[in-house]
């Protein structure tokens, strides 16, 4: 890492990106983001479970219609439920009312869908 230039700081001050505070770091560490560890990990559990308005994910579907996570993946594998795959699957409300109309949801239609999940993301 180059050495901190003469006109610059020994310290630098930042704002946490969770909890919005001031705290001061070296300059080496200029570019952190978080105040704590504590932080960083609750910055990111948070972001974790938040999906774009209008859309749904896996846990969303599978606590709304009662069947389980890995259900609901093999619907998915089974194309029963069309999806969009960014860093996870996200059902949006047009796909979901498709995937009704076609039963998808209904008991007793897809009780052994295709293939489980995995497989599916490694034909891709």
């Amino acid at each position: 890492m180059p050495a901190r230039p003469k006109d610059q700081l020994a310290v630098v001050t930042l704002i946490c990106g969770y909890g919005g505070h001031p705290y001061e770091v070296p300059y080496a560490q200029r570019n952190r983001q978080f105040c704590s560890r504590q932080h960083a990990n609750a910055a990111h559990a948070e972001g974790r479970w938040q999906c774009p308005a209008g859309y749904s994910t896996i846990d969303d579907l599978a606590e709304r219609y009662r069947y389980s996570r890995c259900h609901i993946a093999r619907l998915i594998a089974a194309g029963a439920i069309e999806v969009e795959y960014e860093e996870r699957y996200l059902i949006s409300a047009a796909q979901e009312d498709r995937a009704k109309r076609n039963g998808a949801f209904e008991r007793g239609k897809w009780e052994k869908a295709a293939k489980p999940l995995v497989l599916a993301r490694a034909q891709r």
